[in-house]
């Protein structure tokens, strides 16, 4: 197998026409997210469809539909989802989130989305795409969020944490309220730089921690990050 794949225990993932590449990011939200009790899965802004990969080997009983605008991405989570035979759980729509249409609603929402606001937009449309947020700015998200969800409904996201504030505010025109939120920083003694951030609308009761990437020196990954991927990362 050539080095375009990316190896995680039990599947890999091919990574090379994707808008979005695999990063610690998405693997970082899959891994963190509370599936626990989710029937139906929604990935928006799929990429390679590592996000909602790993949301079917955490929970093998959900059905999972993962979504990108770009059509690279698309062929790409689709390839991948067939080279691991689990096309009987994850369904891969090229569609833009505000055109996708779920009658019931879905329990869980994912995202790694595109963050770059107010900055020099590169040639490249598929970076356009996938890390800024013109085509789907914050308040896009939430309206969407909020259409394609119901009233238990858990969303999770990865943000930068200057963000926090921002999604805060928009999400809570339409009811959420952050309930766990994790402040990701490269090392212990570095500022939090992202956000894992999950929002209800029931029951909450909000709860904070703190993870560091690497150990002191930062070479290293640190014992928290090892054991949130140890059934992922080879």
């Amino acid at each position: 197998m050539s080095d375009s794949f990316f190896h995680f225990k039990g599947f890999s993932l091919k990574n090379q026409s994707a808008a979005f590449r695999i990063n610690t990011d998405g693997a970082l939200l899959g891994v963190w997210a509370d599936l626990s009790i989710d029937q139906t899965i929604l990935d928006i802004g799929t990429g390679t469809g590592v996000i909602a990969h790993i949301c079917h080997y955490r929970n093998r009983d959900a059905e999972i539909v993962a979504i990108d605008i770009d059509q690279d991405s698309c062929n790409e989570a689709n390839y991948n989802v067939v080279h691991n035979d689990i096309g009987s759980h994850i369904r891969v729509e090229q569609v833009d989130v505000k055109d996708h249409i779920c009658s019931e609603g879905y329990d869980h929402i994912l995202s790694n989305p595109p963050y770059y606001s107010g900055s020099t937009l590169p040639k490249d449309k598929k970076l356009q795409l996938s890390k800024h947020n013109t085509q789907l700015p914050i308040s896009k998200f939430w309206r969407a969020v909020s259409r394609l969800s119901h009233q238990q409904s858990k969303v999770s996201i990865i943000i930068p944490r200057n963000d926090l504030k921002a999604h805060y505010q928009e999400a809570a025109i339409y009811g959420w309220k952050i309930s766990r939120m994790t402040e990701v920083s490269n090392t212990e003694t570095s500022p939090p730089t992202r956000a894992l951030v999950e929002f209800k609308k029931f029951d909450a009761e909000k709860t904070i921690s703190q993870l560091h990437i690497y150990n002191q020196c930062g070479i290293k990954y640190s014992k928290s990050f090892i054991e949130l991927h140890e059934d992922f990362y080879l």
